[in-house]
């Protein structure tokens, strides 16, 4: 088997479709805050409340702003910007995948 083939380019098509699957599914503090219901700012609820001990697990999603502070201590899932987040997170890895599929094509037959 010659390099660039085989498994090889198998893996070059099936491991960034893992990640993607990975990366989507509902996990994690905003997961929490969604199964708990705190979808708007009457909704909002204190972490600790869902067994969110570590405010450094909350500091991607509020960077990103899905997760919005009302002022005092709650916090609340902002649905429209995760939508918008998961949406460019699904297509930049959709563009990847696809790239690294062509690339595996071609490796297989391109040479």
């Amino acid at each position: 088997m010659s390099p660039g083939s085989g498994l090889g380019a198998f893996g070059a098509l099936i491991i960034p479709l893992s990640i993607t699957a990975l990366l989507l599914k509902d996990r994690g503090v905003v997961s929490s805050f969604l199964k708990a219901g705190a979808t708007s700012p009457q909704t909002a609820r204190k972490p600790g409340s869902l067994s969110i001990t570590r405010q450094y697990m909350m500091d991607g999603p509020i960077r990103r702003r899905i997760l919005v502070a009302t002022g005092d201590g709650r916090y609340w899932v902002d649905k429209p910007r995760l939508r918008q987040h998961r949406f460019r997170l699904f297509t930049a890895m959709g563009l990847l995948s696809a790239g690294l599929i062509a690339l595996g094509i071609y490796l297989l037959l391109g040479s």
